[in-house]
């Protein structure tokens, strides 16, 4: 760097070893960086350095003087620094170094809140808006994706600003993950669900061989055709219309998932009937049984 015979003026530079750091709002961060060191010999004087900045910052020192870097605004990545020192005869010297700001800062993403909407009769999915997340990052936000799970499934592309929007969601509970991704690699997810209530009719009869009660679950039959219980799942209570003709007398019957009889009564032709507002949250049996038929669904309490 600069060497010349001992005895004539001489100078050389050294640079710091490569620094480090993290950047902070708008991608950027601010750093103090060592001072070079610089060494003159054979009655030479220091009479200039200079600096130049090029890659992720980029920037020059005048061209006079003695200046230093010090402290600094450096954007996200590599800069390399480049020292240039000049002495009383001319002999001019270089180092570098660079300088690495790192984003590691998760971005922010908040999701809205859940959403629950009843289908309209006999109807087992609807079309709901979705709105918006709200996200942010200290650089930027390079990908928006989400997916879908539960009664309704689905992915947005991998790649770019995606959101749910207006879709068709089936009745029961969806799921839906947004995850916010930065050029750093670094990401944060949020979920919120979307609830459709429906008809009994888009929820599958349950089939079990035998339950340790009085009953006996079996496929559903014609009864099935005269009632409907709704909201099913619910978090409140259950409805159920029953159609049946005015002297017809039929056992209602309620199993939870270990066959435990939870409630019994006999109803008499058409009923409107509400329950379940003190049923714990899980899965049962509703088995309705008259003089030549019986039926059994599944209800969901959440």
């Amino acid at each position: 760097d600069g060497m010349v015979d001992e005895g004539c003026p001489t100078i050389t530079i050294t640079c710091p070893a490569n620094v480090q750091g993290n950047v902070l709002l708008l991608c950027r961060g601010i750093l103090s960086t060592p001072k070079p060191v610089i060494s003159v010999t054979g009655g030479s004087t220091l009479t200039k350095l200079t600096w130049t900045m090029t890659g992720a910052t980029t920037g020059s020192s005048p061209s006079s003087g003695i200046r230093y870097v010090g402290t600094k605004t450096f954007n996200s990545g590599v800069t390399t620094i480049t020292y240039t020192a000049t002495n009383n005869a001319g002999f001019s010297t270089t180092c570098s170094f660079s300088v690495t700001m790192t984003d590691n800062t998760n971005p922010i993403i908040y999701c809205p809140g859940n959403i629950t909407r009843n289908a309209h009769r006999n109807s087992c999915s609807m079309n709901i808006n979705v709105s918006k997340p709200f996200f942010f990052d200290n650089c930027a936000v390079t990908t928006l994706t989400w997916v879908m799970s539960g009664a309704t499934t689905g992915s947005s592309p991998v790649t770019g600003i995606n959101y749910v929007g207006t879709k068709t969601f089936n009745v029961g509970v969806t799921t839906i993950t947004y995850t916010a991704k930065d050029a750093a690699n670094n990401s944060t997810s949020c979920s919120f669900t979307v609830r459709v209530n429906g008809s009994q009719n888009c929820n599958q009869n349950v089939v079990v061989n035998s339950v340790k009660s009085d009953y006996k679950v079996e496929i559903a039959g014609e009864l099935s055709n005269l009632f409907n219980v709704y909201p099913n799942p619910t978090s409140n209570y259950f409805i159920m219309e029953l159609n049946s003709v005015k002297s017809q007398k039929t056992d209602f019957a309620l199993f939870d998932v270990t066959g435990r009889l939870v409630r019994k009564m006999q109803i008499t032709g058409q009923k409107t009937l509400r329950f379940g507002d003190d049923l714990l949250p899980g899965m049962y049996i509703l088995q309705l049984v008259n003089d030549s038929d019986r039926t059994s669904i599944k209800l969901v309490k959440q």
